[in-house]
């Protein structure tokens, strides 16, 4: 006890009589070179609570989405040359024109001039060309997916190849023709899958059946009338190699519709082998970019040629090869902590910001209605000390009545 009253702490006396391992603590906690803040300078208080909570919210979203993202695996394009050329190359056709089967043929042709056996491969069926509401809204549905992947493919072509998108018509099928009460149907539909071969070739429906020979290739039309023909068509599936992967081809759900009886319908094709390689199943497929051309024919004006639908096709010699990336582990957790840091620094400016507005409006105000050092005066006057007490007594004192404890 000193001559003021007062006890002081044995804090040398503690420290000596602790165990030796202190000293070895106290070694290794001075190498922790990240500040520390006294837990008696902090103070909660609402604005902060919510900040907090703002922020573990947003963390646990920003982690979500990037987990979301580390399993959404990315695709990589590269290109190869296309070495098989021995395979034959799958063609599925599911085409509707607005002619009765017995006016049409449809066959194939390649360019060595080889007549392609379309029997047990594509087959005709009576159809009518005006769909039924029903079958109207699924047609619109699949032209307005064809028109808005034509139109945005760099925003949706990965999205189909990662996802595995499989369209509903894919393998074209037999459909049960149902009577429309006594009308008679005027269309013919034309489907079905052909293997041919791996080089150009040209499909195409004319009028009249196909007559094959050793060295001959006609479509015999003299039984159908001029103002009968009308090649009008809808075409609901035409696409190359395994048709049931993620592809909509670009001439899916495509509508021609003309009041002239003389219409050649032109389309090229460019067809491009595409490997597929993800981590679930591999496939070979192919997809093709397309030119199409439509012309009336007048012989009287010299527009000649053949009224009809030709769809013709080049193989490219190139391969594109689509592989599925997966994001590594390193990069997902590297993303995380640079997330979490970003978003607890960003926290912390924004609460400094607060704090610093809060003190500026209403830290005056405070000041004012309460004077801190008149009420340690008011203290140190209604206080019992006498007047023979020693300066350390009195400076003790005026420290704890201030509402400290301990010495200064």
């Amino acid at each position: 006890m000193d001559d003021g009253g007062l006890r002081r702490r044995k804090v040398m006396d503690r420290f000596h009589e602790a165990s030796p391992s202190s000293d070895t603590v106290q070694r290794i906690a001075k190498l922790d070179v990240f500040p520390k803040i006294p837990s008696d300078f902090k103070k909660s208080t609402n604005c902060g609570a919510f900040l907090t909570l703002l922020c573990v919210g947003f963390i646990v979203l920003m982690v979500v989405a990037e987990f979301v993202h580390y399993r959404s695996s990315g695709l990589e394009f590269s290109y190869t040359v296309d070495k098989d050329f021995s395979s034959k190359l799958p063609f599925a056709v599911d085409i509707t024109i607005a002619m009765p089967c017995e006016a049409i043929g449809a066959d194939i042709v390649d360019l060595v001039n080889e007549n392609i056996n379309v029997e047990g491969g594509l087959n005709e069926e009576p159809a009518y060309f005006e769909l039924s509401p029903d079958e109207e809204r699924e047609f619109q549905h699949r032209r307005m997916l064809n028109t808005y992947i034509t139109e945005e493919y760099h925003a949706l072509h990965r999205l189909l190849w990662s996802t595995g998108y499989r369209s509903s018509n894919a393998q074209p099928h037999a459909k049960k023709f149902v009577w429309r009460g006594n009308v008679p149907p005027d269309a013919c539909r034309i489907y079905g899958l052909v293997h041919v071969n791996k080089m150009a070739g040209n499909f195409h429906v004319l009028t009249g059946k196909a007559l094959h020979g050793a060295d001959i290739h006609a479509h015999i039309s003299l039984f159908v009338s001029e103002s009968a023909t009308n090649f009008s068509h809808r075409i609901d599936r035409l696409g190359f190699g395994l048709s049931d992967y993620s592809i909509v081809n670009p001439l899916d759900a495509e509508l021609k519709i003309t009041d002239k009886h003389s219409v050649s319908y032109q389309y090229n094709l460019k067809v491009v082998p595409t490997e597929v390689r993800m981590r679930s199943a591999s496939a070979m497929t192919y997809q093709y970019g397309v030119q199409a051309t439509e012309r009336a024919l007048n012989h009287s004006t010299g527009s000649h040629g053949v009224p009809g639908i030709f769809v013709k096709y080049d193989i490219n010699p190139l391969k594109i090869v689509v592989t599925e990336q997966p994001v590594p582990v390193v990069h997902f957790l590297v993303r995380i902590c640079g997330v979490v840091g970003g978003i607890f620094a960003t926290t912390g400016i924004i609460s400094s910001l607060v704090n610093m507005v809060m003190q500026r409006v209403f830290g005056r105000q405070a000041d004012k209605k309460l004077p801190v050092y008149q009420t340690s005066q008011e203290s140190v006057q209604k206080s019992p000390v006498s007047p023979a007490a020693p300066p350390n007594a009195l400076f003790a004192h005026l420290t704890l009545t201030d509402g400290h404890t301990g010495l200064r």
